[in-house]
């Protein structure tokens, strides 16, 4: 294998990677030319967590590339009182809407003598 030297350890290999391998591999995934999985097959590494452990060990200190999705911070309560109250704001207004609206329909009903609520016309499909 191209990447690294085989140590004999009892019941079978053990793939050594040189450092300069290493580093190879993690300036690819820190410049976003591949993802660490991407990596591992690439290059016939193994284990799940060898390319994290190599970015953590070589590569830049800030983690924001190795992992999938980041909050950019924690909700403080205050934040999460204005949130519920902006949403129980809307649902009030959506509510008051549907009111109107069905009300609309009861009058509308009486009016005409329909039941717009029924679906009128349609048949039902034979199977």
């Amino acid at each position: 294998m191209e990447n690294g030297a085989y140590w004999k350890i009892k019941n079978g290999y053990k793939i050594y990677y040189s450092e300069s391998f290493r580093i190879k591999v993690v300036k690819e995934v820190e410049n976003g030319i591949i993802s660490k999985e991407e990596a591992r097959r690439k290059y016939g590494i193994g284990g799940k967590t060898t390319v994290l452990s190599w970015c953590r060990k070589y590569g830049r200190k800030d983690y924001a590339y190795m992992t999938k999705k980041h909050k950019d911070k924690p909700i403080s309560t205050d934040e999460k009182d204005k949130r519920i109250a902006e949403l129980e704001a809307q649902l009030a207004q959506k509510q008051l809407a549907v009111d109107a609206l069905e009300s609309l329909i009861e009058v509308a009903n009486e009016m005409y003598g329909t039941d717009l609520k029924k679906k009128v016309g349609l048949k039902r499909s034979k199977k």
